[in-house]
């Protein structure tokens, strides 16, 4: 019996990319998923456009008022029902080979202690043109890494990784973290645990936080939060992790007031190469093909 893949999706006033979203899923070459799409109290059509689609795989949950991305991911955390989860944020895409490429790898591994696979992504602007990339693991193959046993994120990234969804149940996304949540959640279900490493991009990220001084500012204002939070796990590790973050909380500051905000960009991501800017064009269109 083939694996079934549950898709969280938190979905506010996403109509305008919405679209792309779901065609890169409908686009995927492993074609047993579904959609979980909780609609957190959207203002701009969102529930509407939903109706043009007739597609089964597709559930879409409308909460009644807008309550933030961690309730919205709890809520549709809590309607999965597929042997993996993986997250798909309502602005972004995935290319198709994802699921099919990261359930491969992860499938080769029995051992409960390994968790999750994650790959790279390319960070887009508004205008869908590549502007970085970051793949935190540099190898040439998959590869096991871990145990994680710090209160830092393990080197990969939450948002195109593909869970057990055991692993997955057993955290709970916290509404009251307005920022983070998922780190948070990565923290409940990783530490201890190993995952496997993808080298290559899977996912296509739009970049809204870039260069955005109060969001910078408060992901870090929640950030020591969460190390507060989960502070007996590792007490030297979150000690660190408060001081760290307070220095570039004070690092940010001068850099906004000194209008240096390239700097930052250039902190964050790496450079796209050719290699991947053709491979992201090629998919872009093949992506593209499937928008209704």
């Amino acid at each position: 019996m083939r694996s079934l893949i549950s898709v969280m999706m938190p979905a506010y006033n996403a109509a305008a990319t919405l679209p792309m979203a779901i065609a890169s899923l409908q686009a995927q070459t492993y074609e047993h998923w579904e959609l979980v799409l909780v609609d957190d109290g959207s203002k701009d059509g969102t529930g509407e456009l939903i109706q043009r689609y007739d597609d089964e795989r597709i559930r879409y949950i409308a909460l009644d008022r807008n309550y933030g991305r961690g309730y919205a991911r709890q809520v549709a955390l809590e309607n999965c029902i597929g042997d993996y989860l993986t997250v798909l944020d309502a602005d972004d895409w995935i290319y198709p080979y994802k699921i099919e490429r990261q359930l491969a790898a992860l499938e080769e591994y029995q051992d409960p202690d390994i968790l999750l696979a994650s790959s790279g992504m390319i960070v887009v602007n508004a205008d869908d043109a590549p502007i970085g990339s970051f793949c935190p693991i540099t190898c040439s193959d998959v590869v096991v890494v871990g145990p994680h046993r710090r209160l830092d994120i393990p080197d990969m990234l939450w948002i195109t990784s593909l869970i057990r969804m055991p692993a997955a149940k057993s955290g709970e996304f916290d509404g009251r973290m307005l920022r983070g949540q998922d780190k948070d959640f990565l923290l409940q279900i990783m530490y201890g645990k190993r995952f496997v490493a993808l080298p290559e991009v899977t996912y296509v990220r739009r970049e809204n936080l870039m260069g955005n001084r109060k969001k910078i500012l408060s992901s870090h204002r929640f950030r020591r939060k969460r190390y507060r939070k989960h502070f007996t796990k590792d007490p030297l590790g979150a000690t660190g992790g408060l001081l760290t973050s307070l220095i570039k909380t004070v690092l940010y500051r001068l850099l906004f007031l000194t209008g240096q905000t390239s700097l930052i960009k250039r902190q964050r991501y790496n450079g796209v190469s050719s290699e991947e800017e053709a491979e992201y064009r090629l998919l872009y269109n093949t992506v593209r093909g499937y928008v209704q």
